[in-house]
């Protein structure tokens, strides 16, 4: 076992089987994510992300087996929570939004999805911090023109990295290094240049770290995100058994 890659990637994988490309039932998905709990890679695994719509059926899950849930709410979501809730996610695009954002879903730790290029996105960084809430990033997607440029991710890094604001990143994130993936599980998928984990949290120390496309490199990446931990605090990933698939993870 490396020990960079297991610093980096404790507790840093939330599961989100439900999403695309894997788009799993919910069954399918508990199914799974009861048996990561019971594996030996469970020390990997964070916390099982759900749709508000769907949250009701975890109710059990939660109350006999003590899972750990990230809500995904969707803009503009005003509807109450249980006060078993104690992550939620949702865009925010301006101030006055996510310090009301904060006070109606206090005292669940609030992630904030913030659009990269967003012309205010330092006063939304700033915003954030400032309630003691965290930011989120899309990474990827299913096509390719949902992965954000990677000036855009450097520009959320850096604003994160000046206010000392915890983030998550979500989507597309499979793999450790950067480089050409399929989008989909699909035969015959398109396939894009795609972020790495890896790249991701070593650019929060060192920004060129994010173009990095050198397997020889990765031990370097993952030393180097190891320690940014404080800032990089997860993944959402819709397999959990990628990202571990690395040979400086096993």
């Amino acid at each position: 076992m490396n020990a960079d890659a297991r610093a980096l990637l404790t507790g840093a994988i939330d599961y989100a089987g439900l999403f695309p490309p894997a788009a799993l039932s919910l069954e399918q998905a508990k199914a799974n994510y009861r048996r990561y709990r019971a594996s030996p890679d469970a020390w990997a695994l964070g916390r099982f992300v759900v749709p508000v719509a769907q949250l009701p059926e975890l109710h059990e899950e939660v109350r006999r087996e003590g899972w750990k849930l990230a809500v995904t709410l969707p803009a503009g979501y005003t509807g109450p929570l249980p006060e078993s809730v104690d992550v939620v996610e949702i865009p925010a695009r301006s101030e006055d939004e996510i310090r009301t954002l904060a006070a109606r879903f206090r005292p669940a730790l609030l992630y904030c999805e913030i659009d990269p290029a967003a012309h205010n996105l330092d006063e939304l960084a700033a915003a954030a911090k400032l309630v003691g809430a965290r930011a989120k990033l899309r990474t990827g997607g299913i096509r390719a023109e949902q992965i954000p440029a990677s000036d855009l991710v450097l520009r959320f890094l850096d604003a994160c990295r000046r206010h000392q604001l915890p983030f998550k990143a979500t989507a597309g994130l499979h793999h450790a290094l950067r480089g050409r993936y399929s989008l989909t599980y699909a035969p015959d998928s398109p396939t894009a240049v795609m972020h790495g984990y890896a790249n991701l949290a070593a650019a929060v120390v060192d920004p060129a770290e994010l173009a990095c496309e050198d397997p020889a490199a990765l031990e370097r990446l993952l030393r180097t995100g190891a320690g940014a931990r404080s800032l990089f605090v997860s993944f959402g990933s819709c397999s959990f058994e990628e990202p571990l698939q690395c040979i400086t993870c096993r």
